[in-house]
């Protein structure tokens, strides 16, 4: 059986997945489309109670 990719291949392929990752990334922010649905609250989102972190000190043994 032959591997789809030499090794040479498999290793450009690696030393790239950060730019390549970065220009999807890129693409997918310049899409309208795209961009307005990732803003879009999930259903039921908006009826959350938001919360906040409180620092309390407690009695220490």
């Amino acid at each position: 059986m032959n591997a789809p990719l030499n090794r040479d291949q498999q290793i450009a392929l690696m030393k790239d997945a950060r730019e390549r990752h970065q220009r999807r990334v890129a693409e997918w922010v310049d899409n309208r489309t795209v961009r307005e649905a990732l803003i879009r609250p999930a259903p039921g989102q908006d009826e959350q109670v938001s919360y906040e972190r409180q620092t309390r000190r407690v009695a220490c043994c």
